[in-house]
């Protein structure tokens, strides 16, 4: 269920314009907040698994790739 829509979507818009920034660790906190306050939206999650890809840390990367494919589902 979503929490507060506002809040996902500016968090969603904070961590993107960071990765595309190369701004991989403000980009984590932003879309970690966005997936808590909407964790159906698998854009969040896609781009935050993509974020902790660029970290080095694959395993959580692959966790979070695998929630945005199931909130698509």
């Amino acid at each position: 269920p979503q929490r507060d829509a506002r809040a996902a979507a500016a968090a969603l818009d904070a961590g993107i314009s960071a990765y595309k920034r190369e701004r991989y660790d403000v980009a984590e906190r932003a879309l970690v907040e966005a997936t808590k306050n909407n964790p159906a939206d698998p854009v969040a999650w896609y781009f935050l698994g993509a974020a902790r890809w660029n970290r080095g840390t694959e395993e959580q990367a692959r966790m979070d790739f695998a929630q945005g494919g199931a909130r698509e589902r």
